[in-house]
């Protein structure tokens, strides 16, 4: 089984050093393959393995509503538990993707993200409810790792068997409410 997930522009807000605190962004597009740069390893600009490389992750994908310029990433199952090879035959490497290292000084970090209708359901016997994330790596003005924002989406949030996004607080240590969930088959 193959489980797709497909995101629009990821927007991200860098702080000035202006006095008057004015805000510059860059939006990380992904219209074509040539958008998405992959690495084995950290590295400028490319997007590398966290935790466990997911089976395809690529740029200029159109989502299941039509929307192009998209990035599709795909969890297979020639990539399960089962199927993994040491040193990654353990449940912590269910959870695969790569990151991008933001940069320095980001302030913030915003998706569009396409979620299915059939993933209201999906049964999941590790990290229940947790069907689909976006992880990135905050620096400071010196490149030093910060802290490690996570938007999430959970079709079994806490326990409660609803639908939303949750929001990991680095600095706090703990799960907060998302912006709300809108829908199923919609972006």
């Amino acid at each position: 089984m193959r489980r797709g997930l497909y995101c629009a522009a990821v927007f991200v807000a860098v702080v000035d050093g202006l006095v008057c605190g004015a805000a510059k962004a860059a939006i990380l597009t992904f219209d074509t393959s040539g958008d998405v740069t992959l690495s084995t390893s950290p590295s400028p600009g490319s997007w590398y393995p966290d935790r466990y490389p997911p089976l395809a992750f690529l740029g200029a994908a159109t989502a299941p509503d039509g929307r192009p310029g998209t990035l599709q990433v795909i969890i297979g199952a020639s990539d399960s538990l089962a199927n993994r090879p040491p040193p990654y035959d353990s449940a912590f490497y269910n959870t695969q993707g790569r990151k991008l290292d933001l940069p320095p000084d980001t302030t913030g970090l915003l998706i569009d993200l396409y979620i299915p209708h059939d993933w209201d359901s999906l049964p999941q016997s590790q990290n229940p409810g947790r069907l689909a994330s976006l992880w990135a790596t905050g620096l400071d003005a010196s490149g030093n790792a910060l802290t490690f924002p996570i938007i999430e989406f959970n079709n079994n949030v806490d326990g409660a068997s609803t639908n939303d996004f949750r929001l990991w607080d680095s600095f706090a240590g703990s799960w907060g409410a998302g912006p709300g969930f809108g829908g199923y088959d919609r972006r």
